[in-house]
């Protein structure tokens, strides 16, 4: 750990308001638990345990001592069952039962087996997490599908597998919204346009993948000119912190007149996966990931790709993304828009056509636009603090202007 790291002459305001309570640091190899770069005076440092092997004068809240191996959900884990830990009300313990699976643990180290097996399930932990066990990969079933009824009596059965739905009509309308429970693929083999519908326009979106499931789209000729909600898709509305993935490949999306995916606010997906899909005569914002306007650093998405997508006559703005905030930290979004063509795609305001708002990594490379937001933003890179933009090797033709900033990288670009 790093307490401080970034310190100096200009950084000068210290870590503040911070909670480090009952962790377990189990560590048979390294000298060092952590390095101080500035005061930790206002670090809440309480209840930790540290293997007794490590050398370091460590400040008050740490705790050195033997620790031992217990089973929890047939592996071994690091336990201290001594000390029981510090219980502290703070907001995120007020916010645990809405936002998170399992309570924040008011015990040393890891004790719970459903907060064990939450981590196993992301294929995330230590080294000593047994990988071969983890993946224990889920039943895929398949199933045709002739009508909207059908498809929701699939859904709502949500029997906890890989589910693939092979779309077999050609019109598929919805009076309620469609709600994704579980890891779902739709799909179909039809070269047909497929119209979906909704009847009820009060309803604010037609589709909602729910935190925790991921969403496919593959090999879908969808047509959107019927969609009366104000959003085709839209992440978890619920605040909930699980995650989710949406997926579209070999796609073709025509005639949207509203949002095609929402990102709400305080949701997270791990992924974003657009390839080889084309969009035509859309009148709305395709994804809208700007619901984070709080400045807190959080935002929707860790990985978002874009790549090998045709886009033509766009009539709004085909990406916008935040990430509000002075914060420091390293994580995403990332995002990868490459391979790309746009052609004649405007915004009929002053909004550029790509807005990245706080995107800490950007890829922006071999793509063509002609005819897009000519006289206005065409792609505007706005960063509160220290990211990197590569735009290289794109062709802009008669199209809108580039608004870099000092973390942006031009190079072999042509500007007609």
């Amino acid at each position: 750990m790093s307490f401080g790291i970034g310190s100096d002459t200009e950084r000068t305001v210290v870590p503040k308001n911070i909670l480090l309570l009952n962790n377990l640091f189990y560590n048979s190899k390294d000298s060092l638990l952590y390095n101080v770069y500035d005061s930790i005076s206002e670090i809440t440092i309480v209840g930790n345990v540290v293997s007794k092997n490590m050398k370091q004068q460590l400040v008050g809240g740490f705790i050195k001592t033997s620790i031992g191996l217990q089973m929890i959900a047939d592996m071994p884990v690091p336990s201290y069952n001594k000390f029981n830990g510090i219980k502290i009300i703070d907001s995120l313990k007020e916010i645990e039962k809405d936002r998170l699976q399992t309570n924040i643990s008011s015990s040393t180290g890891l004790s719970n087996a459903m907060q064990l097996n939450s981590i196993r399930a992301n294929a995330t932990g230590a080294k000593w997490f047994n990988v071969n066990k983890i993946n224990i990969p889920k039943k895929t079933n398949s199933i045709n599908c002739k009508s909207s009824i059908e498809l929701i009596q699939i859904l709502s059965k949500n029997n906890n597998e890989n589910l693939i739905i092979n779309l077999t009509g050609t019109v598929y309308n919805f009076n309620t919204p469609i709600i994704i429970n579980q890891d779902i693929t739709i799909t179909s083999n039809s070269k047909q346009s497929i119209r979906f519908s909704t009847s009820e326009s009060s309803n604010d979106f037609a589709i909602k993948i729910n935190a925790g499931n991921s969403l496919s789209f593959i090999n879908l000729q969808l047509n959107l000119s019927a969609i009366n909600t104000n959003v085709f898709i839209t992440t978890d509305t619920s605040g909930s912190a699980n995650h989710s993935n949406f997926i579209m490949s070999g796609c073709s999306i025509t005639n949207a007149n509203k949002i095609f995916f929402k990102a709400a606010k305080s949701s997270v997906c791990d992924s974003i996966v657009v390839t080889s899909c084309t969009f035509s005569n859309n009148k709305e914002t395709l994804f809208k990931l700007d619901e984070e306007t709080d400045k807190k650093g959080y935002y929707n998405v860790e990985k978002f790709k874009i790549t090998n997508c045709i886009f033509s006559e766009k009539k709004a703005q085909l990406l916008t993304i935040i990430r509000g905030g002075n914060d420091e930290s390293t994580m995403g979004p990332s995002l990868t828009f490459s391979n790309n063509k746009i052609t004649n795609c405007n915004t009929e305001n002053n909004e550029a056509l790509i807005s990245n708002n706080g995107v800490q990594y950007s890829q922006m490379e071999n793509n063509e636009f002609i005819n897009c937001n000519t006289n206005k933003i065409l792609i505007q890179f706005e960063d509160a603090v220290s990211a990197k933009h590569i735009f290289t090797k794109n062709k802009i033709e008669n199209s809108g202007e580039i608004k870099a900033n000092k973390f942006t990288e031009m190079n072999n670009n042509i500007i007609q």
